[in-house]
């Protein structure tokens, strides 16, 4: 699995083993992929995944609703953003990597990434979010933000672990190890 590109990868979604979904994701990113903002380049330390479907109903995912006809626009509009695979998605707690559609909502919460060029470790979904968005982007738009996910040439040497998500406690997955870290 180590050589399989991300993005063959999230388009396979499981009926069943969505762990080793996770776990196929995680090491594929954190092994293998950078965020190239074109100020900076980072590589992935800690990601979260978060996935609702019929035979996963993790309802703690973002994009999940029981009730989504009496959501306000505002939320209707989030919860569409959730649906585009392989695209970022900004909220509340920080940022994801989308890995969901229509019928099944999910991310991978970025948690910690490490600057390539100053070794900086950015530790917290919040922190990650705001290094990413204070980048040196004019309003004349000569320097835009780009957001690139970039798989490297060469794979780094990492071990890579598993733990259960940070501040979870309650739902019928809190218990999972669908944090992965190097």
């Amino acid at each position: 699995m180590d050589n399989q590109h991300f993005e063959i990868l999230v388009h396979q979604q499981p009926t069943e083993n969505h762990e080793q979904w996770f776990e196929a994701m995680a090491d594929t990113l954190l092994r293998n992929y950078v965020i190239d903002t074109g100020m900076a380049i980072y590589r992935f330390m800690e990601i979260e995944f978060y996935y609702y479907s019929k035979e996963h109903p993790d309802e703690i995912t973002y994009g999940f609703s029981k009730n989504h006809e009496k959501l306000l626009p505002r939320r209707k509009r989030l919860k569409r953003a959730q649906h585009q695979p392989l695209t970022w998605f900004f909220h509340y707690s920080g940022i994801d990597l989308v890995i969901g559609n229509e019928q099944n909502p999910g991310g991978i919460l970025i948690r910690s990434l490490q600057r390539i060029d100053d070794g900086e470790l950015l530790n917290g979904p919040l922190i990650v979010l705001l290094e990413i968005l204070n980048q040196h982007v004019d309003i004349k738009g000569e320097k835009p933000l780009q957001l690139l996910l970039k798989r490297q040439d060469v794979s780094f040497d990492v071990s890579v672990k598993s733990k259960k998500r940070i501040g979870v406690n309650t739902g019928g997955f809190h218990d999972m190890l669908y944090n992965f870290n190097v």
